[in-house]
């Protein structure tokens, strides 16, 4: 096992590795470990899960993990970077639930304060019972005070995230909790919340967009004129 990952994890990060290092500080991403979680399935049919290396941060203990079954974090809270453990800012990722896309705001972030991220929560449920954001914010919420009892409470999200962290802080609010701080990065917006102005300039970049590409498409199937 310890092997063939050494062999996968080098190859995607182009570099001979030491089994102890750390793979986030060695440059492991989002897109490189999607590369490393699709040949390993390729060559074992084994698919883990893409925050695993939050929790097994080397190849050694990577491998031993895995070799006893544990390709899923062990708790819907993740440490994505150590620190102070009182009051962590509390993460909330895309709908992908990959928090290796944010790692290099993790790394550059000078936060004396522990970072954890909130995994979605895997239901296991289909129409019409999907889950809702409700659902994932009343598990959200349980296991944030799991880890602080009380606030002030801290949240980033990024992307579908942002939803998530936005929701979390009106409940907690509600329940008379202080949210002192909550940002939320590229998250999309409903087009209600734009005036009708701005949602007819944007629709029309977009259709214009889409023509101008159609037209493109249509001239570069046109025969070309024989002389």
């Amino acid at each position: 096992m310890k092997d063939l990952l050494q062999e996968i994890f080098e190859g995607a990060l182009r570099k001979p590795l030491d089994p102890e290092a750390d793979l986030l500080e060695q440059g492991l991403n989002a897109h490189r470990f999607i590369g490393v979680m699709r040949e390993f399935w390729l060559r074992t049919g084994v698919e883990f899960d893409v925050n695993l290396p939050y929790e097994h941060r080397s190849i050694r203990t990577l491998a031993e993990a895995m070799s006893d079954g544990n390709v899923l974090p062990k708790s819907k809270l993740i440490m994505l970077k150590a620190g102070a453990p009182d009051k962590p800012l509390f993460v909330c990722a895309g709908g992908a639930s990959c928090f290796l896309e944010m790692q290099d705001l993790f790394s550059g972030m000078d936060l004396p304060d522990a970072i954890v991220g909130i995994s979605l929560t895997r239901f296991e449920r289909s129409p019409p019972d999907a889950p809702t954001v409700a659902d994932e914010v009343k598990t959200a919420i349980a296991a944030i005070r799991s880890r602080q009892s009380k606030g002030p409470y801290r949240l980033l999200g990024y992307s579908f995230g942002g939803i998530c962290a936005l929701e979390l802080a009106r409940t907690l609010v509600a329940e008379g909790e202080c949210v002192e701080f909550l940002a939320m990065l590229d998250t999309p917006l409903s087009d209600h919340n734009n005036e009708f102005r701005q949602w007819l300039t944007l629709m029309s970049r977009i259709i214009g967009r889409q023509i101008g590409s159609r037209l493109r498409h249509l001239r570069s199937k046109r025969p070309a004129v024989q002389e």
